[in-house]
Formats: C-alpha cells, structure tokens, sequence
C-alpha cells in the first residue's frame, strides 16, 4: 500500500490542481488510516478493509474529532481508492457503503429540501417576472453559485445544448453543469421572456430587471424578500442561504468533498469543510 500511495501523491501533484495545503491535508489524512491498518492484526481483504473503513471513522467519532475533518478524512480516502480503481489495482471501493458524517450545521443556516421545495414554488404564473423570478432561483439552487455569479452571467454564457453554463470566478472561468430542472425553466425564460424585457437589442446580461438592464444585487434581494414573504417560511431567507443549501443537500446526497470544492469555486478544501460542521 505504502508503494501505491506514493504514486497517489505523484498522481495529485502532476495534477497541479491543488494548494499545497489542500495537498498536504490529503496526503496525511491517507497515511493516518494506513497507519491505522497497519495496527490491526488481519490482513484486510476487500470485505474486511470495508469494515475496517467503518471502524476507522466510528473510532474518529469516538476521540472527538469534528463532523468536517471526519468528511475531509473520508473524501480523501474515497478519491484514493477511485484512483487504484481507475489504475487497475483494485475493483472495490470500501468508501462506498460508509455513511458520511453527519452535519452538526444549525437548521436556521439554510434550508431544508421541502423548504428549498416550497420556496422554488412561489414563482406562479406565465407572467415576464414569474418565469425570470422561476429561473433564478431554480437556477441559483441547481448550481450553487454565488449572487454576484448569477446577476455577472451573460446570455452567451448560457449553452442550452449541452446544460452547462460557463462562470467567471475572478480570472478563473469554470464550466458548471445545471441539471434538467434548473435548464428546463432557464429554457423558458431565455426563449419566451427574455427578449421581451431587455430594453436595448444588444443587452449582454442574461437577467435584467424591470428596466431592461442587468439585475443587481439590491434587485435579487427584494424578490428573496418577497418569496420569503409568501412562501410563509419562517427563516430568514437570504441569497446565500440558497448556496448554502445547495452545498449541504449536495453531501447529504453523498456528493465527494471535493467534488463540492470544484462546484463552489473554492481555492482550499478548508473553506468547503465547514458545510460538514
């Protein structure tokens, strides 16, 4: 193992997609539970290693270690087994049946999936500001960007064929995926409303507001305010409860740590960590 770890850290470092610390911070949580392993008396076959997986991250709890180091250990530990898998050197991930560790985040700091439910509900009708205020919100939830992202995207960022829209991070662009729903009614507002709304025929911004020109952030914060209003929830909602949201149902879902890091642009896994605290 120790062999196949070191081609794992070369693997990370040719990479070149990873901080430093990120990088170290993976590199140790591995060597901790092979060390781990190496204190067991059973050699760990596939079926054992599983267990020894479970027992590894129960003893974890046991010994106070917090809900996001605990997710970051186990991230680590599934994206080293996807690359033996995906090198030939094993077929069986023992991550897979281990539950992630649950969030100890207060349920005032975001939403639940019945409160995102009934939030994204509230748009009602065919109106212009119904379906703008629909795919908005639907599409802020799909993908978990940030408010400035969202009012920042242009029309040609948009590409309806493949489902994916392209974020401008600082001086980073990340294609990001939307998924069917969130596409479904960003279709609508593009091909039935938008044209109708913009004030100049060569309008760059994919939202604009009643005048015609991009939708600011004061804007979006009023039709939150509005939503929160009629949606009778009693939180209150902000734009980044949404993001916040969206994070924390991604990893209830088993979404990879990582994998999360890469969807919200952060530069260090340490800033994904806190939606498992």
């Amino acid at each position: 193992m120790e062999g196949l770890f070191e081609k794992y850290q070369n693997h990370l470092s040719e990479e070149g997609k990873l901080s430093a610390n990120t990088l170290e911070s993976y590199s140790r949580d591995i060597r901790q539970f092979l060390e781990f392993l190496n204190t067991r008396e059973k050699t760990a076959n596939d079926i054992e290693l599983n267990k020894m997986v479970e027992y590894y991250m129960k003893r974890l709890l046991e010994q106070g270690v917090s809900a996001s180091t605990m997710l970051r250990k186990l991230s680590s530990l599934r994206n080293f087994y996807r690359f033996m898998i995906m090198k030939g050197y094993t077929d069986t991930d023992p991550t897979l049946k281990v539950d992630t560790p649950k969030s100890e985040r207060k349920p005032a700091d975001i939403l639940s999936e019945q409160e995102i439910h009934i939030l994204l509900k509230q748009p009602e009708g065919d109106d212009d500001k119904a379906v703008r205020d629909k795919a908005m919100l639907e599409l802020l939830y799909a993908t978990g960007l940030r408010v400035s992202e969202l009012i920042a995207l242009d029309i040609e960022d948009i590409d309806a064929d493949s489902g994916n829209l392209l974020c401008k991070r600082r001086d980073k662009e990340k294609v990001i995926p939307i998924n069917p729903g969130g596409l479904m009614y960003l279709r609508q507002y593009t091909t039935k409303v938008r044209t109708g709304m913009i004030a100049r025929s060569d309008e760059k911004a994919l939202f604009v507001n009643v005048h015609g020109a991009r939708m600011t952030r004061q804007g979006f914060w009023k039709i939150i305010k509005h939503y929160n209003r009629k949606s009778g929830i009693k939180k209150e909602i902000t734009p980044n409860m949404l993001r916040h949201s969206f994070a924390m149902h991604m990893l209830g879902n088993g979404t990879d740590l990582r994998v999360l890091q890469q969807r919200l642009g952060h530069s260090t896994i340490a800033s994904t960590q806190k939606y498992g605290v």
